[in-house]
C-alpha cells in the first residue's frame, strides 16, 4: 500500500544513564530534553541528510525489508539532532527509534511504540553501535521519564515519572570535559566483568526507587575508573556545582543534577575553561503530548 501522508515529522529526545546496560544487559536510564527531528517524506529514490547516513540508510533498509515495502515507496529522511554524537548522551539510539517511529506513521502500519522500541534496540545492535541494543536508552528517548529495562529480553520492566529522583530542580548541566574522548572497545568489554555486582544494583533499584542516584553515582564510579576517565575531574565538578556529576553512557559526557541555578561568574568561567563542550538541558518527564505524532502509535 502506498503511503497516505506525504510527509511526517517525529521528535524524540536525549537520554542519560542511572546504571549501564553493559554489565548484566539491565539498564536504567532518564529522558532528558535535547531534540532528534527526523522529517520522513514521499521521494523519487531513497534520500538521506544525516551526520550518518550509513546507519540510516541500514534502518531504512531493515525497515523495507522487515515489512516488505516495495522499492517504488521510497523516502527522504532528514535527520536534525541537537544532540553531541558519541558522546554517551544516545544520540544513536534516538536517531533509530525516530526514524522507525517515522516510517511506521509514515507508511501507515499498525505498530505499538515498543515494538518500534525493540526493532531500534535489535538494528542497533545488529550495525554495531551498541553493545546491548541499548532498550533502556532508546525507551527513555523515547518516552521520557525512567525506564527499566531487561535488554536480554527486550523489555521494559518500569516507566515511572522523573519526580521519583527525588530532584529540587530539573535542570541538567552537560559537561565534555577537555581531553576526554569516548573510551575504546576493548575497556568498554571489560564492563561485563561487573556482571554479578551489577544484578544486585539492579535488583536494589528494583526494591526501592529512593537509591536510585545513589546507584547512578556508584555506576560513575565504576565506570571512571574502568573506562579510564578522570574520577577527580567528577568530584571536583560536584563539589564547585553543589551538584551530582554523573557519566552518562560510555562517555565522555557528564551530566550534573541538582546544581546551583545561580553559579557565580568565577565558577562558571571554571567550569567553561574544564570544557570542550558546555550545554543546558532539562530532564524530561513520561508525557506524550496529543499533537506529537508518536501519540498515534499504541503504547
Amino acid at each position: 500500500m502506498a503511503p497516505v501522508r506525504e510527509e511526517v515529522k517525529v521528535t524524540v529526545h536525549s537520554a542519560l544513564t542511572i546504571l549501564n546496560a553493559i554489565p548484566c544487559l539491565r539498564g536504567i536510564a532518564v529522558g532528558t530534553s535535547l531534540p532528534v527531528t527526523v522529517t520522513v517524506r514521499e521521494a523519487e529514490s531513497l534520500k538521506v541528510e544525516a551526520e550518518d547516513t550509513d546507519y540510516v540508510k541500514f534502518l531504512v533498509s531493515k525497515f523495507r525489508e522487515r515489512f516488505q515495502l516495495r522499492e517504488s515507496q521510497n523516502v527522504e529522511i532528514v535527520v536534525f539532532s541537537e544532540i553531541p554524537p558519541r558522546s554517551g548522551l544516545k544520540s544513536s539510539s534516538a536517531v533509530a527509534v525516530a526514524i522507525i517511529c517515522g516510517l511506521a506513521l509514515f507508511h501507515e502500519l499498525d505498530l505499538t511504540l515498543h515494538q518500534c522500541l525493540r526493532l531500534a534496540a535489535e538494528w542497533s545492535r545488529e550495525f554495531g553501535v551498541s553493545f546491548t541494543g541499548a532498550l533502556d536508552d532508546a525507551a527513555a528517548c523515547l518516552l521520557g521519564g525512567v525506564v527499566y529495562t531487561d535488554n536480554y529480553e527486550n523489555v521494559v520492566l518500569r516507566h515511572l515519572p522523573i519526580d521519583i529522583l527525588g530532584l529540587e530542580n530539573t535542570e541538567v548541566m552537560i559537561v565534555i570535559p577537555r581531553g576526554w574522548r569516548k573510551a575504546p572497545r576493548e575497556r568498554i568489554e571489560k564492563l561485563r566483568l561487573l556482571r554479578s555486582l551489577y544484578q544486585r544494583l539492579f535488583e536494589k533499584a528494583l526494591q526501592t526507587e529512593r537509591v536510585l542516584l545513589d546507584l547512578a553515582q556508584i555506576n560513575t564510579q565504576l565506570l571512571c575508573q574502568i573506562l579510564g576517565y578522570d574520577v577527580h575531574l567528577v568530584k571536583a565538578l560536584s563539589e564547585i556545582t553543589h551538584g551530582i556529576a554523573l557519566l552518562s553512557g560510555n562517555g565522555p559526557a557528564l551530566a550534573v543534577l541538582n546544581y546551583s541555578e545561580e553559579l557565580d561568574e568565577e565558577t562558571s568561567q571554571e567550569i567553561r575553561s574544564r570544557s570542550e563542550l558546555l550545554l543546558f538541558t532539562s530532564l524530561r518527564d513520561l508525557e506524550l503530548h496529543v499533537e506529537d505524532p508518536v501519540s498515534r502509535l499504541r503504547t
